[in-house]
């Protein structure tokens, strides 16, 4: 599968040319916006002139059941407990509660398979009768597609829009740093909880979140506090002071103790953290009615003894709510310590935003406007793929796939590394990418963060020990799961965590392979992220930095710049032929007319880029594969022993290379590379 159009004859070749030399000019004001914007401090887009334009936009009033909370912000900080009044009425003999969590794209990942904040809200309307108390657990700002470009803030209107009444912070609501999250925030019109994580030196909760609020809903009074588990080490900008951890199970007695002080009929915890942190909340601490969590991507809903609390897990991205009824029977309530005890029943039903649901037109309107500055630039297409990109979390946090073996392949060729190293969590789109071409928005949308990528050096017995911290988990789905290149492992998931690392060869360039020294130093091309302990990888920032953040590119970059490589190498294959007939009869055709390329160069880099006996130009394609990069000790038995080790992605790349760095190809690449939209993109 070719990458560009064939071109037969010299008028073509000049035509195609120069279309794309105006198609360039034309597309690069916007790409370099863009693309630029990627490489600033997240923070700088929402702070200074940003920061005032944005504190004057006009909010978007909550129409869903929320109460008047537009002054809510200003009682966040040092005003006493926050007191919200939801709607007036008699104590009834049950409520409901409408429950969401971690939601990145406001249009459907995949819109045959639903999803989308405008289907969700139609769902929200659906239940508008019941006066629902909207509750969320975190993560909203990022990681999307659109996020890469708006850096979050084309959420507050939509999540104002639903109407939310209490929210927790999660760490993805941190991407853009600290004061980014709180600039966001004060765009919303409720309160946002989180009393566990702190700022070391005042003492104050992250974002200057609330520890918690009360809230009188329907004739009840309920108490509801955020606690997380420790993700501080997955912040890719973290505060610059520092965080300051409270153990989420001895700080929860402590809020609980504080809600029922204020005598209130029900406790809610809100929470971001996986499911077993939350298992252990429910098994460790009395006195919590509800447990309310965020993180795990996951639909759960189970009830925990000796306690009897109900954990429930809504899904993520407007796919899932969770309709909770509470039974607020008064012959049913406990008195305890002359305070009210737990509520006796929950009632619940999952309400999935399916294909079926219509959208709202409100809300449709409402993210039509929010997407269309941003979709023109994202169609722009930035190269071809010749095999699926299976990026669904099954695959990525789990097992090899061919997309990450391509990732870890890029980086590793990209700064000469020996071992390039992935990891699951940073390839966020939980979607697959069909053959065919692909945008600039698929790019984004599989590789959303734009920290730098970096080089360490570090030993062999180091690396087995992040190999080994990749796998802790393993077989839950983890982020922290390893992509390598240059590298082939066996692990033991049998072993406890810490021991299951059971082989690890190296292999060379030529797929040759040869046992890993342990105390050999190794250099590996990762992000920045995991370099500075991201995802708990310490063993990385223990390393000699050979390649900086200030020198490194993000990931997303160094994929579009290989694909517009590859595009520019196919096209002056597919010429070759043409090419020097033309070169040959000069006088005929007049070569010299090219613009930016002389004829003596171009003949030059045309004889540069030949095919190999037999090779046509579709074999210059990204068609990376499964090759037995990690595997388990039953899989390492059943690998056949003809199976080649070479990677065909590493050929792929390394030809791809090759090729535009002989001399007289590289200034041709480098003068088209001067003129696209990628030379200053970062």
């Amino acid at each position: 599968m070719g990458c560009g159009p064939s071109i037969q004859s010299y008028n073509e070749l000049k035509a195609a040319m120069e279309e794309q030399a105006q198609a360039l000019e034309k597309n690069t004001a916007t790409l370099k916006q863009v693309l630029g914007a990627l490489t600033k401090n997240n923070t700088a887009l929402i702070t200074g002139e940003a920061k005032a334009k944005a504190a004057g936009e006009e909010k978007v009033k909550p129409q869903l059941g929320s109460p008047a909370v537009s002054s809510y912000q200003s009682k966040y900080k040092g005003k006493g407990l926050l007191t919200i009044n939801t709607y007036e009425g008699e104590k009834v003999d049950k409520f409901v509660i409408l429950h969401f969590n971690d939601v990145y794209n406001i249009t459907a990942v995949n819109d045959k398979n639903g999803g989308g904040v405008a289907r969700f809200m139609t769902l929200v309307k659906q239940h508008q009768h019941l006066n629902p108390l909207i509750l969320f657990s975190g993560d909203c700002f990022a990681p999307s597609v659109m996020s890469t470009v708006t850096f979050g803030r084309q959420m507050p209107p939509v999540m104002n829009r639903i109407g939310i009444h209490v929210s927790m912070y999660g760490n993805h609501d941190f991407d853009f740093g600290e004061e980014a999250g709180m600039m966001l925030t004060s765009q919303t019109n409720f309160p946002w909880l989180l009393s566990n994580i702190l700022r070391p030196k005042t003492g104050e909760p992250l974002g200057d979140a609330l520890d918690m609020c009360i809230v009188n809903h329907a004739g009840m009074k309920v108490g509801v506090f955020g606690v997380a588990e420790n993700w501080t080490d997955t912040m890719p900008n973290p505060p610059e002071g520092g965080t300051k951890y409270i153990d989420f199970i001895e700080h929860a007695r402590v809020m609980v103790q504080k809600c029922r002080d204020q005598s209130v009929d029900l406790v809610v915890a809100l929470t971001h953290s996986r499911l077993q942190n939350d298992r252990k909340l429910a098994e460790e601490v009395e006195g919590i009615d509800l447990i309310l969590g965020g993180h795990d991507h996951l639909y759960a809903v189970e009830q925990r003894e000796p306690h009897g609390q109900l954990i429930v897990k809504s899904g993520s991205d407007f796919q899932d709510m969770t309709i909770i009824e509470v039974h607020t029977d008064t012959d049913r309530l406990e008195k305890k310590d002359g305070h009210h005890g737990k509520l006796a029943t929950f009632v619940t039903k999952r309400v999935r935003a399916t294909a079926e649901v219509p959208k709202d037109p409100e809300m449709l309107s409402l993210v039509n406007e929010l997407s269309k500055e941003v979709e023109a630039k994202f169609n722009i297409v930035m190269g071809h793929i010749a095999v699926d990109f299976d990026c669904s979390f099954e695959k990525v946090r789990k097992e090899e796939c061919v997309v990450g073996n391509f990732l870890a392949d890029l980086i590793r060729q990209a700064y000469k590394a020996d071992i390039g190293y992935m990891v699951g969590g940073g390839i966020r789109s939980n979607t697959t990418y069909s053959a065919g071409p692909f945008t600039f928005k698929d790019v984004l949308s599989m590789l959303p963060f734009q920290d730098p990528c970096m080089v360490t050096k570090i030993t062999g017995a180091q690396l087995i020990m992040c190999l080994e911290h990749g796998l802790g988990s393993y077989p839950k789905l983890d982020g922290r799961f390893p992509h390598v290149s240059g590298i082939r492992f066996v692990h033991d998931p049998s072993k406890p965590p810490g021991s299951r690392v059971a082989k690890v060869v190296i292999v060379k360039m030529d797929g040759s392979e040869e046992p890993l020294d342990k105390k050999a130093k190794y250099s590996v091309a990762t992000r920045g992220y995991l370099v500075e302990g991201g995802d708990g990888y310490h063993t990385f920032s223990e390393g000699q930095i050979v390649v900086d953040d200030e020198q490194g590119h993000s990931l997303s970059f160094l994929l579009r710049n290989f694909f517009w490589q590859v595009d520019t190498l196919n096209r002056m294959r597919k010429a070759s032929a043409s090419l020097k007939k033309i070169a040959e009869t000069k006088e005929r055709f007049g070569l010299g007319n090219l613009s930016s390329m002389t004829a003596e160069k171009l003949k030059t880099a045309i004889n540069d880029v030949k095919l190999a006996p037999g090779e046509t130009p579709e074999d210059l394609v990204i068609h990376p594969k499964m090759e037995g990069r990690c595997l388990t000790v039953e899989e390492e038995k059943k690998r056949q022993s003809h199976h080649d080790p070479l990677s065909l992605t590493m050929r792929t790349i390394g030809e791809f290379t090759q090729l535009s760095e002989r001399p007289e190809t590289a200034r041709v690449v480098e003068e088209e590379y001067a003129k696209s939209p990628l030379a200053k993109g970062n």
